[in-house]
């Protein structure tokens, strides 16, 4: 099941619904109360001195609690559900925002969660919820998402898209290129901006521009709709549907594309860390990373990843949503036994994260913006 472009010439999106579920995975697990001494002398049941907990409640710092259902010290000490409940010692997903059209790319920062949707619309949240704000309206279809200290910038998926911005707090967008071929994923490093053009078979390009204006410069040219794209310090990354490779180029040297891995199945997200690449392949149902002198490692397949499509990574894990499965889930970055998050969101679509959270989107008509906490 293709499931990375809704309208542009990459494909069309998965799975039906998108209403916000329930977590199943756990991260930790609940904490027997007994034993432990807090600063100042409190201590759990079974302790000396202090505060004696009840049964089934834990000492944390200088308070007791139920592991169990605090949102505040869930499954573990400390584990903050930000804003989410806990139940069993387990965060469970957050609503950040109902009922959005088919919603297609997801970025965060220190303060809000932004988003686009088929119906035209970039918006934004606080991270931790509240009310809904308009940046730009009247969009052809905008898909792709990226933000800088000052601006959002996103591209327009239709045959004859546009590379826009506005700023952060909103205001009259500002067109920076035209005539694109179905923009579809956007980043942006140091004031420039790259994206890709998933276009037609073997008229896909990687272009740049600088933030704030000028002339594009094609990159890579005959590319086979492109889609996925990220970067680190030194290399941009993108996958390709229809070749199922893998590439990079280095931005000191944007002559030479190094291919990381071929016979990738519809490769569609991409991540990136410390130099090793994380992707999903809605053809193949699976997960995958890049290996220095070798063939891909797969780090997650059927029956755990039916049809990935976002992912996101972090120095512990790597987390991708499954549109079919309707999950969300993680699997070591070495790979191990992979773990279910959240279930019940179907069309679960693009994925990010800041140090704290995982932020996705159920995508279609009646779709979600969802949080977790990690």
């Amino acid at each position: 099941m293709n499931s990375v472009a809704r309208g542009g010439a990459a494909g069309s999106s998965v799975g039906e619904g998108g209403r916000g579920g329930t977590s199943v995975g756990a991260h930790g697990g609940a904490v027997a109360s007994g034993g432990a001494v807090a600063s100042g002398g409190v201590a759990a049941s079974g302790g000396v001195g202090g505060v004696t907990c009840g049964a089934g409640e834990t000492q944390c710092a200088d308070h007791c609690v139920d592991l169990a259902t605090n949102a505040d010290d869930c499954g573990t000490c400390g584990h903050s559900c930000g804003g989410g409940t806990c139940a069993a010692g387990v965060c469970q997903p957050l609503v950040l925002a109902r009922d959005q059209d088919s919603a297609c790319g997801i970025a965060v920062d220190a303060s809000s969660v932004y988003w686009t949707t088929a119906g035209g619309l970039v918006l934004k949240v606080p991270i931790a919820g509240g009310n809904i704000t308009t940046i730009a309206s009247g969009q052809g279809n905008p898909c792709g998402i990226a933000i800088d200290e000052t601006h959002v910038y996103w591209v327009n998926l239709v045959s004859d898209g546009q590379v826009k911005s506005a700023p952060l707090t909103g205001g009259n967008p500002l067109t920076l290129a035209e005539h694109q071929s179905y923009p579809f994923r956007i980043v942006v490093r140091q004031g420039i901006l790259y994206w890709t053009n998933s276009g037609n078979a073997g008229g896909g390009t990687i272009l740049r521009l600088p933030a704030i204006g000028g002339n594009a410069v094609v990159l890579a040219d005959r590319q086979q709709h492109p889609v996925g794209l990220t970067f680190d310090a030194n290399n941009l990354y993108w996958t390709s549907i229809a070749s199922g490779t893998i590439q990079s180029l280095a931005f000191t040297n944007t002559r030479a594309i190094n291919t990381l891995a071929t016979g990738q199945g519809d490769p569609t997200s991409i991540a990136v860390l410390n130099g090793t690449a994380f992707w999903t392949t809605d053809g193949g149902g699976t997960v995958a990373r890049s290996t220095p002198n070798g063939p891909p490692l797969v780090l997650a397949g059927s029956p755990m990843s039916s049809d990935p499509v976002g992912i996101t990574v972090d120095d512990r894990a790597v987390y991708w949503t499954d549109g079919l499965l309707g999950t969300v889930n993680e699997v070591p970055l070495a790979g191990g036994q992979p773990t279910v998050l959240a279930t019940n969101q179907e069309g679960a679509w693009e994925i990010t994260s800041d140090t704290k959270n995982l932020y996705w989107l159920d995508s279609f008509e009646s779709g979600t913006v969802m949080k977790l906490a990690k």
